[in-house]
């Protein structure tokens, strides 16, 4: 059961518009701790208190500009990651009644995640 939670904030950082061809994003996200309640060995109730996440998920870009030809102009590469450093979410047992071990309505426990993209403009 949960007993008081608070509302997740996702901060992005970004160093400037893109410097000639090349884009670096950075966005902070930020989960508050919060109150779960849990049960001792006898079955009797206490409070139990979750603690807060940050995870950091990073974007770097690339975009071509005529240098490998006119059909590449506008080809844009991206490398990124979400959960850069790995972090685990934070252990929950949710009165018992929680399979997962973490809050499953705020977090997942996909870990890090690194992904590529190649996009074209016409």
């Amino acid at each position: 059961m949960l007993l008081a939670a608070k509302p997740t904030t996702r901060r992005g950082v970004n160093p400037s518009p893109p410097y000639k061809s090349i884009y670096v994003g950075l966005t902070t996200n930020y989960s508050s701790g919060f109150e779960d309640l849990n049960y001792d060995d006898n079955g009797d109730p206490y409070n139990f208190q979750v603690a807060s996440l940050t995870t950091f998920d990073l974007q770097v870009s690339y975009t071509l500009h005529k240098q490998l030809g006119a059909y590449l102009d506008q080809t844009k590469l991206t490398l990124g990651a979400l959960n850069l450093l790995d972090r685990d979410p934070p252990f929950s047992s949710g009165g018992q009644s929680n399979a997962v071990g973490y809050p499953g309505f705020m977090y997942n426990s996909t870990g890090r995640f690194v992904y590529v993209q190649l996009s074209k403009k016409f």
